[in-house]
């Protein structure tokens, strides 16, 4: 009997022992049911406030691009139709309008270039003797310049000079028509021509 006692007093210690370790398991079990998600929520609320946050977008050409004034709004807003479309950054998108300008200014110099080999082989713009490239583009200059003076637009300047239409072969033909024009005085000013009444120059060469 002892014995028997002494084995159900020892099964008596094992079950308690086994009930105060599930309880003990059960109670961290609740506590960490019971920990606030405050740091995955957070992460959560802050990635959605980050993309809601909409691009401020600042474009420029650089100061030193040679893209002509009157494509320079065409590129930027280009650019940044496209970038609002992909979501790139601020910083990506100014990138692209750098390359297009530098491709820009590499390529007018590369046709700048090319018209102006064509210009010296031209003998339109040579001369039957090859030696009148100089004296005829001068020409062309005079005519640029009675036309500045007559009408008082310097932006003839720019549209020659900024995107390499001055070098443009028939462009070059075309103002030096009306230089040789103006170098030789051959401007219809008879009145039998102009109606009876005497135009000035510029209704003449321009039309009204």
């Amino acid at each position: 009997m002892p014995k028997e006692k002494e084995e159900a007093a020892e099964q008596e210690n094992t079950e308690s022992v086994e009930s105060e370790e599930v309880k003990e398991s059960e109670e961290v079990v609740e506590a960490e049911d019971e920990k606030p998600e405050v740091s995955e929520k957070t992460e959560v609320k802050a990635e959605e406030k980050k993309e809601a946050e909409p691009i401020v977008y600042d474009l420029k050409l650089p100061e030193d691009s040679t893209v002509p004034d009157f494509m320079a709004t065409f590129v930027v807003d280009k650019v940044l139709t496209s970038a609002k479309e992909r979501g790139l950054s601020n910083e990506a998108a100014q990138e692209e309008v750098n390359k297009i300008s530098k491709g820009f200014a590499e390529e007018k110099v590369r046709q700048t270039v090319e018209w102006t080999k064509t210009l010296k082989k031209d003998p339109d713009i040579i001369g039957k003797d090859g030696k009148q490239y100089n004296v005829n583009i001068e020409t062309a200059k005079r005519a640029i310049a009675h036309y500045i003076k007559e009408t008082g637009n310097e932006k003839i300047k720019a549209f020659f000079n900024e995107d390499g239409t001055g070098s443009h072969p028939e462009m070059v033909k075309f103002v030096l028509f009306w230089g040789q024009r103006l170098s030789d005085d051959k401007f219809v000013h008879s009145k039998s021509q102009t109606g009876g009444v005497q135009k000035p120059d510029k209704e003449v060469f321009y039309g009204k």
